[in-house]
């Protein structure tokens, strides 16, 4: 508890870029104490974000293109999280 405290107290200090760099250091060391593999899961959310964000911002606004970068950002996680539910039961009904 008291190393959420410490970097919430260190992120107040900081403004602009240093703030966002510490908020996501702070975050991977926080989820890489729960489970090992989860850094690389946020690593690779932000990354698709931020591609994504990248993509939208060069791209004529419409539906379709807003639901494409929600799908590319969203697909790390459901292979993360749903994937292994579908395949295990998968198994089940084989």
């Amino acid at each position: 508890m008291g190393g959420i405290f410490f970097a919430a107290s260190v992120a107040a200090l900081l403004t602009g870029y240093a703030r966002r760099s510490w908020l996501l250091l702070s975050s991977l060391c926080l989820y890489g104490t729960i489970d090992w593999r989860f850094p690389f899961l946020l690593l690779i959310i932000v990354g698709t974000t931020y591609l994504a964000a990248l993509w939208l911002s060069r791209t004529p606004r419409g539906t379709s293109s807003i639901l494409s970068a929600c799908g590319v950002v969203l697909l790390p996680l459901a292979t993360y999280k749903y994937f292994p539910v579908w395949f295990s039961e998968l198994e089940h009904w084989i």
